[in-house]
């Protein structure tokens, strides 16, 4: 594990991302269509997590998430909203309540000059297989990139100029 995280659960409906999941070290894998999150997660950690990141812009995926938070959580969103008009999951009082934190990241929200290079020395060292994360296709093959992605066969699609 890169950052020493103790826990690292994984939310996800495809088998085979959460089997990549534990094999590139997730501690916990959910199916969220056969278990409750929330039950599942707080059965590991009481108190909820201290951080959750949200790739899905999901609805139902975005309330499970935040309620596994655990008091001054901070919720990390990078997925599109399926829905523009998407609201935050839960309500204000919850929120100042639990001093919960909400992020929208942007970009990998760091540093570029900083991160590429640290980024590319665990790449080479062996600590970050991203090629186990894409899948590349050539750029006449976008609907199939998209299907893949959607029927959970890649996790991440990179299209090439043909």
């Amino acid at each position: 594990m890169i950052r020493g995280c103790k826990h690292i659960i994984l939310v996800e409906p495809h088998a085979s991302r959460r089997t990549l999941a534990l094999e590139l070290g997730a501690t916990t894998v959910i199916n969220p269509l056969e278990a409750d999150v929330e039950q599942t997660v707080k059965g590991i950690l009481p108190s909820g997590v201290n951080y959750a990141f949200d790739t899905s812009g999901i609805s139902v995926a975005l309330e499970a998430a935040y309620r596994c938070m655990a008091p001054r959580g901070v919720f990390g969103l990078v997925g599109v909203p399926q829905d523009w008009e998407q609201k935050l999951p839960g309500t204000l009082a919850e929120m100042v309540q639990n001093g919960i934190i909400f992020k929208g990241i942007i970009e990998g929200d760091s540093n570029p000059q900083q991160s590429i290079p640290e980024l590319i020395a665990l790449y080479q060292d062996g600590r970050l297989p991203i090629n186990k994360l894409i899948t590349t296709f050539p750029l006449s093959q976008i609907n199939q990139a998209i299907a893949a992605q959607h029927a959970g066969s890649c996790v991440k699609p990179v299209l090439l100029v043909d």
